[in-house]
């Protein structure tokens, strides 16, 4: 709790508060609040992208060597050094940089033990993480009939990259909203440092793609693989947009029960089905 006096009140005031109005205004106090909410629902917003980027990159490197008969990952380590990058450096940048906005003070009044990460977040990181990680599963395991790519190859392993760093980027629209309140384009022109970014994340992969296919050990990608790297990344938006209005439909409990159950199922069929593969194979 924080205590308030005013520059003229008494001296016990004063001394008892923990903050003095010098100009005997409250309307330094209400942009105090708003700028503290925005750091903290900031804070939320990075966790949320990290969370997720972890997740999914952790599950798909331990799976893909499992599937794998070198028993490699498929995410190289200079890969992995640049999905670091843009989930620490860059996303800190372009999600806790965001401007405040007057809505931040409509929220109704959060208590002290509250956990930083809400059933929000975690169905929202449930969501995209389960999709990120099935949709990679499908490429490692069915890149030779979507693509024509002779499987763990060079050019099989840089379309899973480039659709993964796709999925990110694509996911930064995501990650900005921390409850199912708003649209995808709330507030968008106040996130005009994580456009910037989002805009140099993509313009530095198709570099790393097109030319630096000896450092990150991938090759060049034909404009259709693009597309297609693409259109499989934007498809973070609309599993989003039903998350949201997930959200706006059940409370918190639900919430927090169906991602439960929805990660139990999902992981547990994932497991018996690479089992399988791998029985298979031996």
């Amino acid at each position: 709790d924080v205590g308030f006096a005013m520059n003229s009140g008494s001296d016990v005031a004063k001394r008892a508060s923990d903050i003095v109005l010098l100009d005997d205004n409250f309307v330094g106090m209400v942009k105090a609040t708003m700028w503290g909410r925005n750091v903290k629902a900031n804070i939320r917003k990075f966790i949320q992208f990290q969370l997720t980027v972890n997740i999914a990159a952790c599950i798909v490197a331990v799976i893909g060597a499992a599937i794998n008969s070198q028993n490699l990952s498929p995410l190289k380590p200079v890969q992995l050094l640049w999905l670091n990058l843009i989930m620490d450096t860059l996303a800190a940048l372009a999600l806790a940089t965001e401007l405040p906005s007057k809505h931040l003070l409509e929220r109704t009044v959060e208590k002290k033990d509250s956990p930083i990460v809400t059933s929000d977040m975690w169905l929202n990181i449930a969501t995209q993480s389960t999709f990120q990680l099935l949709t990679q599963m499908v490429l490692l395991v069915k890149a030779d009939d979507l693509f024509g790519a002779k499987e763990f190859s060079d050019h099989h392993l840089a379309i899973v990259f480039n659709v993964f760093v796709m999925m990110q980027i694509f996911n930064f629209f995501n990650a900005r909203l921390l409850t199912g309140e708003h649209s995808l384009f709330f507030d968008l022109d106040k996130s005009r440092s994580m456009l910037a970014i989002v805009a140099i994340i993509f313009i530095s992969q198709v570099m790393i793609i097109q030319y630096a296919g000896r450092f990150f050990s991938v090759e060049p990608l034909t404009s259709q693989e693009w597309m297609a790297s693409i259109a499989i990344g934007a498809l973070s938006l609309p599993i989003g947009a039903l998350t949201r209005l997930f959200q706006r439909r059940r409370g918190g409990d639900d919430v927090v029960l169906w991602v439960t159950s929805c990660f139990t199922g999902v992981y547990a069929r994932l497991l018996r089905c690479f089992r399988s593969k791998r029985s298979e194979e031996h």
